[in-house]
C-alpha cells in the first residue's frame, strides 16, 4: 500500500502503523529548484533568460516555495506577455511576432503574485513530524 498525505500527524495510529516506510520530502533546495526552473524554461516557446545570473536569481527568489508553487510561477511568468499587450481585444488582433519573450520581470512579478503553500509554522510542523518518525515516534 502507498499512501500520500499533507499532514501525516492527522493519520490514525492505527493506519499509519499499517506503513512501515515514511517518506518525508522536503520543500526543493538550491539545486532543486534550479533544475526545475532550467527544465521549464527549455519547455517555453520563447524566453529572454539565458544567463545563470538570471536563473540564480529567479532560484533566490523562490526559496521557500513548494515545486507545485514554482509551477504556478512559471505558468504565471507565461502569461505576463500577452498581458503586456493589453486587453482582450488587443490579444486576440495580436500576431505571435507581436507577443514579446517572456523574461525575467515577468517572473519577477509573477513571484510577487504568489504565496507560497508552505508557512514556517507549518514547516516547524512537518521537522517535528520527521524527527518524531526518526526517533521511532508512531
Amino acid at each position: 500500500v502507498i499512501g500520500c498525505t499533507n499532514c501525516p500527524w492527522d493519520i490514525d495510529d492505527a493506519v499509519m502503523r499499517r506503513f512501515q516506510r515514511r517518506i518525508y520530502i522536503p520543500l526543493p533546495d538550491v539545486e532543486a529548484r534550479k533544475a526545475l526552473i532550467r527544465n521549464m524554461l527549455k519547455k517555453a516557446s520563447d524566453h529572454n533568460i539565458k544567463s545563470s545570473a538570471q536563473i540564480s536569481q529567479i532560484v533566490r527568489d523562490t526559496a521557500g516555495y513548494s515545486c507545485s508553487d514554482i509551477s504556478a510561477i512559471a505558468q504565471e511568468a507565461a502569461f505576463g506577455p500577452l498581458r503586456s499587450l493589453g486587453g482582450m481585444d488587443d490579444i486576440r488582433d495580436a500576431r505571435s511576432q507581436d507577443v514579446r519573450p517572456i523574461d525575467l520581470s515577468d517572473f519577477k512579478d509573477a513571484i510577487s503574485k504568489t504565496k507560497k503553500s508552505v508557512t514556517g509554522g507549518l514547516r516547524a510542523k512537518y521537522d517535528a513530524w520527521e524527527k518524531e518518525q526518526m526517533a521511532g515516534g508512531r
